[in-house]
């Protein structure tokens, strides 16, 4: 029995914007989880996206 303990690193390949988009994404989906689950209220969660987004330099798309 063979047991395969490769660790794929996503992140190989990707340019520095993709980085920045691809943890942008998995922050954010965080954040919607715990929207989700009402860990946090709406306010918290608006708060939190806009902090995120001036921080990373995320411009929304309007």
């Amino acid at each position: 029995m063979d047991l395969d303990f490769t660790i794929t690193d996503e992140w190989v390949g990707l340019s520095k914007q993709e980085q920045q988009q691809h943890l942008f994404l998995k922050q954010k989906g965080i954040l919607d989880t715990f929207l989700a689950r009402r860990v946090i209220s709406q306010e918290q969660y608006d708060f939190s996206l806009h902090t995120l987004m001036d921080h990373m330099a995320i411009n929304p798309i309007i």
